[in-house]
């Protein structure tokens, strides 16, 4: 006697559902540790873990907005003082550490990775704002300094700077994520 899938009646199989007794083939069956079970009496539900809400993706963006905010001012500030190199590195690392941090708490630790996204997006905008506010503190010191710096465009300062973004967004996406 031939036994098919109930709902690939192409496939042949053996198994049945323990609970109903549907016949299932291997990419319908779903084990449980009572046995093998059809997806209807496994009732396979997503993580909530993963599930987010609007109100929450509200919550989050909002955060995520001040959070950028507060990153600029950060960055700008650390690239009108010179300390970069190495350091700026550092900074990176901690700004985007804390914009992780701060999304992962404000969406109550959703493991999502549209929060990871959010994170990310955010430190991106927080490296460019500083940026563009780091030329805006330059203006408070000598002339001579300002010109002297602001239109530094050497390559290893570039890279530094490229790299110090990059690391950034990284840590940001991971520490969102846990």
């Amino acid at each position: 006697m031939e036994m098919r899938c109930a709902n690939h009646p192409e496939v042949e199989t053996r198994v049945s559902c323990n609970k109903c007794g549907k016949l299932i083939c291997f990419r319908c069956m779903i084990s449980t540790p009572v046995g093998h079970r059809c997806r209807d009496c496994a009732k396979v539900r997503p993580n909530p873990l993963t599930q987010v809400s609007a109100g929450l993706y509200a919550k989050v963006v909002g955060a995520a907005a001040l959070g950028a905010l507060a990153g600029a001012f950060a960055w700008g500030f650390a690239k009108s003082t010179n300390l970069f190199g190495f350091f700026s590195v550092i900074i990176a690392l901690g700004i985007g550490y804390a914009l992780g941090a701060l999304i992962s708490r404000v969406s109550n630790r959703k493991q999502a990775t549209s929060m990871g996204v959010i994170a990310g997006v955010a430190t991106a905008a927080a490296y460019v704002f500083g940026n563009v506010l780091g030329l805006i503190f330059r203006f408070d010191v000598p002339n001579s300094f300002a010109v002297e710096h602001a239109l530094d465009f050497r390559p290893w300062g570039a890279l530094w700077s490229w790299l110090s973004m990059i690391l950034s967004i990284a840590m940001a996406y991971t520490r969102a994520r846990q």
